[in-house]
């Protein structure tokens, strides 16, 4: 399988399953795959600008008769989008675009007529990707649970590639290789791959008008992993910053973390310990909550802890906001911690940990200008630091890592796009202060996966 990243097959491969594959760039290139530019449509080197009467028409009745037979059974089709192309930028976070019907993003027919059967991929009225592998058999459509309002905050220079797979009956989507949605097939359905069309219906119906699109893939192999979710490279637990139970306040019902978004975006096999433990928890004596994530102890995640999974990398989320709570002492949390990586480090390789910001995340807030508790972050941030010594002096070496979020979010003044990183009246971070944060810690985590 040459040339297969995580199963999905990337534009420039030259596997043997592809049936078309274009960059979408290049008006040549586009021409010489038997492609039409639709009339308003424009090619640049970012890709193909949908218009109103679609993006880029595909004859592919000449093509491998062989590769078309078999992808009524099996097959992906991938391409690459700008977030910007379905969510809007509004104040900390993003909306839907607001299209007045709903946008296809990739359509392929037996016939220019725009009949069925056909396959879809496109935008729904609740503002979810779904797809149809051949209309007249695929009952339901394959529904993702990704939102629109994610888009933005997903990363990866606001572009992503959107995947379909289907083998025999099961149907798949994926985001960036991140599984965001299932469905069954009824039945198979042959000859629909004879037109395709980027950005709209093969008969210009429904376009995506505005959409940036490239680096189309379509290959008769059906995307694989045989990768066990227990062989996830790295685990995060800890505090409300890892379960952020304000999700659905943020981006609206069913989105999934930006701090996840981040790691599945640049292809890291991850699994989340998702407790929601107060971080005044997880550092305090006395409890053994965190003690619990770590060993898949916890109810609500079994199955789930650092010591079930055993992945290469744990990241380690405590204090966070609650480093002001006064209620414990902070010597005492020090040792608590050492406690809780030394359990983690007992069945994994390596423990990421990132300093606490400052409790003015933003100016005017509750605790803005408060000493003792400015005094308490500068505390808890330098046990933070000298860890990797500690863990030195205990048979830890070179096994302990510190991001500096403190510095990254602006230390005890944050300014400018900072401060929007954060929701207001609460030290919780917004979609992008997930997202920055998430940066930090898989940016590390490459360096150890290296």
């Amino acid at each position: 399988m040459p040339n297969v990243y995580n199963g999905i097959i990337p534009f420039g491969s030259d596997d043997e399953t592809v049936l078309i594959q274009c960059s979408c760039k290049d008006t040549d290139d586009i021409t010489s795959k038997s492609g039409v530019v639709q009339t308003g449509a424009v090619v640049s080197s970012e890709g193909v600008t949908i218009g109103a009467n679609g993006g880029i028409l595909f004859d592919m009745s000449s093509l491998d008769p062989v590769i078309k037979a078999q992808m009524q059974y099996t097959g992906q089709v991938s391409f690459e989008i700008d977030a910007y192309s379905f969510a809007t930028f509004v104040a900390e976070f993003s909306t839907a675009k607001d299209w007045a019907t709903s946008g296809y993003f990739i359509n392929w027919h037996s016939a220019i007529s725009g009949a069925t059967p056909y396959g879809s991929i496109h935008i729904d009225a609740s503002n979810r990707i779904v797809a149809y592998i051949s209309a007249t058999a695929d009952t339901p459509a394959i529904n993702s649970w990704f939102r629109s309002h994610e888009a933005i905050a997903s990363g990866n220079n606001n572009r992503f590639i959107v995947t379909l797979s289907w083998n025999g009956s099961e149907g798949e989507i994926y985001f960036n290789g991140k599984l965001a949605g299932t469905g069954a097939r009824a039945a198979y359905t042959g000859g629909i791959f004879e037109h395709l069309m980027i950005g709209a219906v093969v008969n210009q119906a429904l376009p995506a008008t505005g959409a940036l699109m490239s680096n189309v893939v379509m290959a008769s192999r059906p995307v694989s992993f045989a990768v066990n979710p227990k062989l996830s490279n790295i685990v995060w637990y800890g505090d409300s910053f890892v379960d952020n139970s304000d999700a659905s306040e943020m981006y609206g019902a069913g989105c999934t973390l930006a701090f996840d978004s981040v790691f599945h975006n640049i292809g890291l096999k991850c699994a989340s310990v998702e407790a929601g433990v107060g971080g005044s928890t997880v550092n305090n004596t006395g409890t053994t909550a965190i003690e619990d994530q770590i060993s898949g102890a916890d109810a609500t995640k079994p199955n789930l802890g650092v010591s079930d999974l055993r992945p290469k990398i744990a990241l380690y989320r405590g204090w966070t906001n609650d480093a002001i709570d006064l209620s414990f002492t902070l010597a005492d949390s020090d040792t608590d911690m050492k406690a809780q990586i030394t359990s983690v480090l007992a069945v994994s390789d390596h423990i990421i940990i990132g300093t606490v910001p400052s409790v003015d995340i933003r100016n005017g807030s509750t605790w803005s200008g408060d000493a003792t508790r400015i005094a308490r972050v500068d505390t808890i941030n330098g046990y933070i630091n000298a860890l990797p010594t500690w863990a030195a002096l205990n048979g830890f070496t070179d096994r302990v890592h510190i991001v500096d979020q403190f510095t990254y979010f602006g230390g005890h003044n944050p300014q400018g796009a900072q401060l929007k990183w954060f929701k207001n009246a609460d030290f919780h971070p917004n979609g992008f202060g997930q997202w920055k944060q998430g940066i930090l810690f898989a940016n590390e985590a490459k360096k150890l996966l290296s």
